[in-house]
């Protein structure tokens, strides 16, 4: 590991986070993957979304399109991952935001107005027709610190609602903080907690027995 992916990921999951993720690490090098994740909802409103993200006085924000992705950091931007965002691009209910800055991609986020899905999260399906998906964002290193994520989740929220939704979704990693904070300060709440766990090519979670739960529990 580089010494400044060391900092950069130090600074992101804290002390006892990269020490988790130090764990895991070799946990994976003999066939097990475990990982606990925050099912996040947000109950939207827009007007307030809208003044939080023109506060904050970002950069120009823009529609991303393939050839943006390919001004990104190519350590994650890699040639599966770019095969991901060719085919997202392709599908009307994927909208890709960001912001270029010297050149590069410096800040990356998604919106789904159709489908919910999560990397590794092991959850997969559609949404309610209400609903939309907060998913894969991501702020170079250089880019830290500098309120980017917070005031991108204002951003995606505003335009889930110009979209017609009033909910929105997301899934975060339990050890990813700064994340988690960003989530809450747009007015997200923890709906449920859940676990993947995958050992020597099984796969074992309670997310669907914690969905159950929840939608029974909402729908009363």
């Amino acid at each position: 590991m580089s010494n400044n992916k060391f900092q950069a990921d130090l600074k992101q999951f804290g002390f006892w986070g990269f020490f988790k993720r130090t764990a895991k690490f070799f946990l994976r090098k003999i066939g097990i993957n475990y990982n606990s994740y925050y099912y996040i909802v947000n109950y939207i409103d827009a007007e307030a979304r809208r003044k939080q993200f023109e506060a904050a006085k970002l950069p120009p924000v823009k529609k991303l399109t393939y050839d943006d992705f390919l001004l990104g950091d190519k350590t994650i931007f890699t040639d599966k991952k770019l095969h991901l965002i060719k085919k997202r691009l392709q599908d009307d209910n994927y909208h890709a935001y960001g912001i270029i800055e010297n050149g590069q991609l410096i800040y990356s986020c998604w919106i789904s107005l159709k489908k919910l899905e999560s990397s590794n999260a092991c959850v997969e399906g559609l949404l309610d027709d209400n609903e939309g998906l907060l998913v894969d964002a991501y702020c170079s290193p250089t880019a830290r610190g500098r309120g980017l994520h917070g005031a991108m989740n204002a951003y995606r929220l505003w335009q889930l609602a110009q979209n017609g939704k009033n909910q929105a979704v997301g899934i975060v990693l339990k050890e990813n903080k700064p994340a988690y904070k960003s989530q809450i300060k747009v007015g997200f709440e923890v709906a449920f907690t859940y676990y993947v766990a995958y050992v020597w090519g099984k796969t074992f979670t309670n997310y669907f027995k914690r969905k159950q739960a929840y939608r029974s529990h909402t729908n009363r």
